[in-house]
């Protein structure tokens, strides 16, 4: 008989990464076919959100929408001094939710769910 003993082990649940993809705006033309490089990241660790920036972009707005299109979280950061921010979403009722990022002219979006 064989006898296993866990001792001080600790689960903790991987960050799931949020899939970001370019919002088709009219004001940004994008060649057909064309890679579209998305400098930033955005990741879901159980109640905390982060976002990271791999280099300044300037002035960025990111934003949280609820089901119905409401924005429930906005916040304004300059990248230059600060290329990660991350906000609790504890606050949040379960549910489904859009990540909007908009820095320049691009306007990026990932939903993700609570």
């Amino acid at each position: 008989m064989f006898l296993i003993l866990l001792v001080g082990i600790s689960m903790q649940l991987p960050a799931s990464e949020i899939s970001l993809k370019p919002t088709k705006d009219v004001n940004v033309t994008i060649p057909p076919r064309s890679p579209v490089y998305i400098p930033v990241r955005a990741f879901l660790e159980e109640d905390e959100l982060l976002v990271i920036f791999e280099y300044s972009v300037g002035t960025a707005v990111i934003a949280i929408e609820d089901a119905d299109g409401n924005t429930v979280y906005s916040v304004t950061t300059d990248t230059s001094s600060e290329l990660e921010m991350s906000t609790m979403v504890d606050n949040l009722a379960p549910g489904n939710y859009l990540l909007v990022i908009s820095y320049g002219s691009m306007i990026l979006h990932g939903n993700f769910s609570l």
